[in-house]
């Protein structure tokens, strides 16, 4: 078999494979799933039988052993107690940000609607002001076209009476040099 020649990537490679590899088996070597607690105190059981047949202390020990045992179970219910407290308060301290946050957005919507209609309100005064404006000024060339209107009328009036006025004075004139 012939040897070959590794090129440098290959040789990283390998290199880093053998790092992974051993950070794999440090880290199976220190793995702990979880914390394991110090064991608790404990007293040597009791044999079957009767308690003071079997040491003079016995009987104390298992007293003690109740006591403890009491004592971790008060503690455990305690716990519990103040885990499903600590749920409760958190449950409505939650609830209540969200109803302060619903109160809040109800807020915002009513005081958009608010300008909205406000600015609605503006748009419509400001369109009433422009459309009586606007009437005024209809208003105003009308009766300036009326004015002219009844001007020129007059005026053709006028020149109507000054042609016929003119048509007599020639005929007038036309008949007196008819008779000379």
């Amino acid at each position: 078999m012939a040897l070959t020649r590794r090129s440098s990537a290959q040789k990283a490679h390998s290199a880093s494979q053998m790092r992974r590899i051993s950070d794999r088996r440090l880290a199976k070597e220190n793995y702990q799933p979880y914390h394991i607690p110090p064991p608790i105190r404990t007293y040597p059981r009791l044999p079957l039988g009767s308690a003071s047949d079997a040491h003079p202390n016995a009987q104390h020990a298992q007293d003690k052993r109740k006591q403890e045992l009491n004592g971790i179970k008060k503690m455990l219910a305690e716990a519990k107690r103040d885990i499903r407290n600590g749920r409760r308060r958190e449950k409505r301290a939650r609830e209540k940000v969200g109803s302060l946050q619903r109160a809040e957005e109800n807020r915002c919507e009513d005081e958009r609607i608010r300008t909205k209609h406000t600015v609605q309100a503006i748009r419509e005064e400001e369109q009433t002001k422009a459309t009586i404006h606007f009437a005024a000024a209809r208003e105003a060339q009308q009766m300036e076209l009326e004015a002219l209107l009844q001007a020129t009328q007059v005026g053709e009036q006028v020149r109507a009476t000054a042609l016929i006025a003119a048509a007599h004075k020639d005929a007038r004139r036309s008949k007196t040099t008819r008779k000379a």
